[in-house]
């Protein structure tokens, strides 16, 4: 009877370490697009804020399964095009899982896994909408010098109204969640040539933002560039 206990006893700790060793490690990235051309690009946002391309992913009826082994938390996106792409944060053990048009991915994509993916979502959302607002007064503007008419004095006040409601907007996704690797990328975003947020006139949100993410994420190199660009302020 002990001799059968101990056999089975082994018998599935050996199983145990089996499937262990089988899991596979890293972070995986999988879903669908409807309307794709059959490849997307990841890319790194690295943290000194250029582009790199690690490798192409490859989608079958619009479907896709990846996995990439990070070494630490950081800022990727996931490439259709020059002007189609999706902006997400993986860490070195994360599952997300994508959805959208590629033929419109900025509008229509969706991504579940972690909090910082969904915050550069919801910043992806609102500027988008800023950006269909500008095109619309760039028309009306356009229109009025066409027609030799004086553009209607509305035009500015209705960009800030909007600018500062989106400004505010992205200011709570930071005050909400400070210690979230996209904060970073949220307080550097901008619509056109004009940033959302500025280290001096926003200087409160940074540092509450800066002393959060090098509490959670000290040895993160975002973070550390992110030290950097405060020090030589």
């Amino acid at each position: 009877m002990t001799e059968r206990f101990f056999l089975r006893i082994m018998a599935v700790g050996l199983t145990a370490v089996l499937l262990y060793g089988c899991t596979p490690s890293g972070t995986s990235l999988s879903g669908h697009f409807e309307n794709s051309g059959g490849i997307l690009f990841l890319d790194e946002i690295t943290p000194e804020k250029t582009v790199v391309t690690l490798d192409t992913i490859l989608l079958v009826n619009g479907n896709f399964n990846y996995r990439f082994k990070p070494e630490y938390e950081g800022i990727y996106r996931l490439r259709a095009n020059d002007t189609s792409l999706i902006p997400f944060v993986a860490g070195v053990n994360d599952n997300l899982t994508f959805s959208g048009d590629a033929r419109n991915l900025i509008g229509s994509y969706r991504v579940d896994g972690n909090i910082s993916s969904q915050m550069l979502w919801e910043t992806n959302r609102r500027v988008h909408e800023m950006y269909r607002l500008t095109d619309s007064l760039s028309r009306i503007f356009r229109e009025a010098q066409r027609t030799n008419s004086p553009p209607p004095p509305s035009l500015d006040s209705c960009y800030y109204t909007h600018f500062l409601a989106c400004k505010s907007a992205l200011a709570a996704l930071i005050e909400n969640h400070p210690s979230e690797l996209a904060a970073i990328s949220i307080f550097h975003q901008r619509i056109g040539v004009n940033r959302f947020f500025s280290e001096q006139n926003d200087s409160a949100l940074y540092r509450i933002m800066k002393g959060k993410l090098v509490a959670a994420h000290p040895d993160n190199p975002h973070i550390k560039a992110l030290q950097e660009e405060f020090e030589y302020e």
